[in-house]
């Protein structure tokens, strides 16, 4: 039980953590483009107004994956009761979570890039 309640934690820490990241881009998105702050893609930093849409989208998407990763990770800790195992799926969860929000925001500066 105490392992689960672990993995509980994890998933519900780094969905927090991605929320306010988001929130973050959404409410002091970075006013230049940098190298330090915000979603930072070659296209992105291709000009002022792919910026503004890359991190603006980049936000609600973080936020939305934030909330998943808190709901399916805490799923996935209920289920898989091994620690080892449920760590790795966590994980693996939050890099396809990841993986989709780069996918998600690269095809959408690319059709407003035209």
């Amino acid at each position: 039980m105490e392992t689960i309640l672990v993995n509980i934690g994890i998933s519900v820490l780094t969905g927090l953590i991605f929320i306010c990241a988001g929130l973050a881009l959404i409410y002091r998105p970075p006013k230049e483009i940098n190298g330090a702050y915000g979603y930072r893609t070659k296209r992105s930093m291709k000009n002022s107004f792919l910026w503004k849409k890359g991190n603006s989208y980049s936000g609600k998407l973080l936020i939305i994956n934030g909330i998943l990763m808190g709901v399916l990770g805490s799923i996935l800790a209920c289920i898989i009761t091994k620690f080892e195992y449920a760590m790795f799926t966590i994980i693996g969860l939050m890099f396809v979570l990841i993986f989709f929000l780069i996918a998600k925001v690269e095809k959408k500066l690319k059709s407003l890039d035209k």
